[in-house]
């Protein structure tokens, strides 16, 4: 008989966690044998949601649809699992089973705050990274004074509690049609930086580092695929200027900056990855949880420049004849408190620490790239070539497995 199974997720709207929802969903009718699937779907900040008329967004609305009726029936302790894609903070126990997913934080710790849900509101816990699980366990150290004496002198089986619940399930490499984008790009050597604007992503030290580097050269460009909370006309107006503002820092400045704005389907950002006149990645923010287009563009082919503190840390290694060897320009950095202006108490505390790059070291790598980019497609082929290699059904398998071996036996 099939299980129940409500996914309580703000998977409509245009987020990493809205990318996360659609994920876990798409793992769940994989199996639509072993579950009957419900959604409540969330807000996420201020974000917009999705707009295409797909096949998927009919089988979500209908999903959705299903959960409405249901609710209006009001009847009590009406499913077997709950799956609850959210900051830890909000996690409910609203099922027998109830799995958390989150993608953790890009600081070295989580907040306290999320430790107690935890262990009273879910079973389980689904990360991206190892690095995500690992601010979950460092938490416990970092924090354990707060949690009093029974923590403090327990700590060891509490992390071990811990360890045991966290799963860690990397995103899958996804299909894609390559399409036109008609984007005109007048330089032929671009570097691509995608993220939403924002303290952590250091889009602002990003384009001063390029802008720097490249003043004199008019035949190198920097994609930025971005926008600051909606991709709405408003936004792009707002993002255009902050990007004009750093461009007059550098007023000389001969080398190019084009601005992507809004939406970009399935087909087109993976269109983007794939673009000749597209030669490398950036990413010189202060961490990520996963770091979903970093891991698109290194399977895609792109050559990565980023450092490693991070989910990124995941997937831009392989093995080589037994042992883990880089596949991408690592940046060197250090880690310090984040800035007063990314404090989100309950999220990202005070106390937190991350990743910031040497910049020096950031405009030298975009140096050696532009002169020999040979070399750096090169070792992005080996990654690619790694990537694809990989079974692209595990991570949707994994997540069932999570689900199902508590429930369902082994989901046969």
């Amino acid at each position: 008989m099939k299980k129940r199974i409500l996914l309580k997720a703000p998977i409509l709207t245009q987020s990493g966690y809205g990318e996360h929802s659609r994920f876990v969903f798409r793992a769940l009718k994989e199996r639509e044998d072993l579950f009957d699937i419900y959604i409540e779907p969330l807000e996420w900040g201020k974000t917009g949601w999705i707009w295409e008329d797909s096949e998927e967004r009919k089988e979500i609305d209908l999903c959705i649809g299903k959960f409405l009726h249901l609710m209006q029936s009001q009847e009590q302790n009406a499913f077997q699992i709950c799956v609850y894609v959210d900051l830890p903070s909000a996690w409910k126990r609203l099922a027998p089973l109830t799995i958390g997913v989150t993608a953790g934080i890009e600081t070295d710790s989580i907040s306290p705050s999320w430790l107690n849900p935890c262990f009273t509101e879910v079973d389980k816990i689904i990360v991206p990274s190892e690095f995500s699980k690992q601010g979950f366990l460092n938490a416990l150290d970092k924090y354990k004074d707060i949690f009093g004496e029974q923590v403090k002198n327990n700590l060891s089986q509490f992390k071990n509690q811990l360890d045991s619940k966290i799963s860690v399930i990397g995103f899958p490499i996804k299909e894609y049609n390559l399409t036109d984008l008609n984007l005109n790009f007048e330089t032929d050597f671009n570097f691509l930086l995608v993220a939403q604007w924002g303290p952590r992503k250091d889009i602002e030290g990003t384009i001063r580092n390029f802008l720097q580097e490249f003043k004199n050269n008019s035949d190198v460009g920097l994609v930025v695929k971005t926008n600051i909370v909606r991709n709405s006309v408003p936004d792009r107006y707002h993002t255009k200027k902050r990007i004009q503002a750093i461009k007059n820092e550098v007023p000389e400045a001969k080398c190019k900056i084009y601005l992507l704005h809004g939406e970009l389907t399935n087909d087109e950002i993976h269109s983007l990855y794939n673009n000749d006149k597209i030669k490398a990645m950036i990413n010189f923010g202060h961490g990520e949880g996963f770091g979903l287009p970093l891991f698109e563009a290194a399977y895609c082919g792109v050559p990565v420049i980023t450092h490693d503190f991070g989910g990124q840390k995941d997937f831009l290694y392989a093995n080589v004849n037994g042992k883990k060897k880089s596949l991408f320009t690592k940046i060197p950095y250090e880690v310090r408190p984040i800035q007063s202006d990314a404090v989100w108490v309950g999220v990202t505390e005070p106390d937190s620490e991350w990743a910031y790059i040497k910049p020096i070291a950031a405009k030298s790598s975009m140096r050696e790239c532009y002169k020999d980019h040979g070399r750096f497609k090169g070792q992005a082929k080996k990654l690619k070539e790694y990537l694809l290699s990989k079974d692209k059904n595990e991570s949707y398998t994994k997540i069932v497995s999570a689900l199902a071996e508590d429930v369902l036996g082994n989901g046969n």
